[in-house]
């Protein structure tokens, strides 16, 4: 294979890259929208229903969500990180240095780095840590009965 068409493979799996992280990001959107229906439900169940567990049980699917989209969000890494070793490698491409390497971001496994970085970013734990909050301090209303019962229909 000549300069060339290492150039273009290159390009191709950058290009290849950038779609599955884009990808991961809307199966993250989705995974948040799903907690939020579900959560708010519950939610509104317990309330209405005067129930603590349901809405511990809110708090349990809040983290249940959380630990799924950050299974992604650690997939998710693994592609940031070989995209930044291929725009880095296109600033001076040398075709000697280039290796195609798709499976091998995908499965190559730094679990401890990549929890790391996913905790680090906003978008992934401030919904989750605000519903979870939201969750345990509408148990702990509906416990101790600082919640007033909704008047009868």
């Amino acid at each position: 294979m000549d300069q060339a068409q290492q150039f273009e493979l290159c390009l191709k799996e950058l290009d290849f890259i950038q779609e599955t992280i884009a990808r991961y990001d809307g199966n993250g959107l989705a995974i948040k929208s799903w907690c939020l229906a579900v959560d708010s439900g519950l939610a509104a169940y317990a309330v209405v229903h005067r129930s603590t567990f349901v809405a511990i049980v809110a708090a349990v699917a809040t983290l249940a969500f959380g630990s799924i989209e950050l299974v992604y969000r650690c997939f998710q890494y693994r592609f940031i990180r070989r995209s930044c070793e291929l725009e880095k490698s296109l600033a001076n491409f040398d075709p000697a240095h280039y290796r195609y390497g798709l499976h091998a971001c995908a499965t190559n496994v730094f679990w401890r780095e990549e929890i790391s970085a996913a905790l680090r970013q906003p978008h992934f734990v401030v919904l989750y840590f605000m519903l979870l909050v939201l969750s345990l301090l509408l148990s702990a209303g509906l416990s101790f009965n600082w919640i007033p019962e909704l008047p009868k229909p």
